[in-house]
């Protein structure tokens, strides 16, 4: 299973690249669902195909350092271990820093409030530099609500 989820072609493509939700859900989820082991082991493959992509992709470009985890994965002692074991057994010296949690929620809100500030002003919140696309895109919806009478 292992094998199968860290042979997927999208993992082999060079960056600049952005991985949706419908294509995890079809390419890696699936394989997950579909297999027959216990959900503990099932979990277990899923945490380190996910640490084994990071870890491959993070030394492409950096074999020891300090490296700043900033998204939700923070949150998951499960697969933090599992990079800092992963890199380990590779050989890499690298030091995880985790912030304060109120940091990691900041700069969440900030993001977001960043995409959506260019979004009401019809600017690209998608850049080809960072996700791959095709060209610069304006993304997200804008819901207006009507006051009450």
């Amino acid at each position: 299973l292992l094998e199968k989820l860290n042979g997927d072609p999208y993992l082999k493509a060079p960056p600049p690249k952005s991985l949706d939700n419908r294509y995890v859900q079809e390419h890696f989820t699936r394989y997950l669902l579909e297999d027959k082991r216990s959900a503990t082991d099932r979990l277990a493959t899923a945490s380190q195909h996910i640490a084994d992509n990071v870890i491959g992709a993070l030394t492409q470009h950096l074999h020891d350092g300090r490296i700043l985890v900033t998204g939700g994965g923070a949150y998951n002692e499960h697969v933090m271990g599992r990079f800092r074991s992963t890199s380990a057994e590779r050989g890499h010296l690298l030091d995880w820093i985790i912030p304060a949690s109120r940091i990691l929620e900041y700069k969440e809100a900030l993001l977001m409030a960043y995409m959506g500030y260019l979004r009401l002003q019809g600017l690209p919140n998608c850049v080809p530099s960072y996700t791959g696309a095709r060209s610069p895109a304006v993304n997200g919806a804008l819901y207006q609500t009507h006051p009450a009478t």
